[in-house]
C-alpha cells in the first residue's frame, strides 16, 4: 500500500473510531441519567390522592379528557364550572451538553375550597443524543399513561 493510501486509511479509521466513541458516550450518559430518574421515581414519583373530588354522573361528561380518561385542566385553562384545576411546578435538576433532567410536580386542587386533592410527581430526561437532525429522545418516569390512569382516582362519581 502506498504512503497516500496508508494516510487515507488512517484518517478514515480515526473518524470511525471517533464516531463510535461519540455515539457510545452519548448512549452511556443517557443510560446513566435514565437510571438516576428511575431511582428518583421509585422514591418520589407517581400520584398520591389525598381526598377524592365527588362529581355527579352528569358532570363527568363536561370534565376534560386525556386519551379517553378523565383529566384535570391547568388553572389558566380550567372552566369555572370544573370541580378541580391543576398547578404544575417545573424544576430543572440537571442540564449539560444538550441533556436536561426535569421534575414536574402537579397539584390537583378542589375548586370549592382550594384543598389539595392529589399530587403527581414526574421526572423527565430530554436530549443527550449524538448530534443529528432527528428529534431528541426522552425518558419519563412514571410513564404518562400510568400517571393518567392513577389520576382517575381523584374523582368519585356518585349518582
Amino acid at each position: 500500500m502506498s504512503m497516500v493510501g496508508k494516510v487515507v486509511a488512517a484518517v478514515l479509521l480515526t473518524l470511525v473510531v471517533i464516531g463510535v466513541a461519540g455515539i457510545g458516550g452519548c448512549e452511556a450518559r443517557k443510560a446513566y441519567y435514565d437510571w438516576k430518574i428511575s431511582r428518583l421515581c421509585e422514591t418520589e414519583g407517581g400520584v398520591t390522592v389525598f381526598d377524592q373530588i365527588v362529581v355527579s354522573s352528569t358532570e363527568v361528561s363536561s370534565l376534560p379528557k386525556v386519551g379517553g380518561m378523565l383529566g384535570v385542566a391547568p388553572e389558566a385553562l380550567a372552566k369555572s364550572e370544573e370541580p378541580a384545576f391543576s398547578r404544575t411546578k417545573r424544576t430543572l435538576l440537571h442540564s449539560s451538553g444538550g441533556l436536561s433532567v426535569l421534575k414536574y410536580e402537579t397539584e390537583i386542587l378542589r375548586r370549592s375550597d382550594g384543598k389539595l386533592a392529589a399530587r403527581s410527581v414526574t421526572f423527565t430526561r430530554a436530549g443527550g443524543d449524538f448530534p443529528s437532525f432527528a428529534h431528541s429522545s426522552t425518558f419519563t418516569c412514571p410513564e404518562e399513561v400510568a400517571t393518567y390512569k392513577s389520576l382517575q382516582g381523584v374523582y368519585r362519581v356518585e349518582e
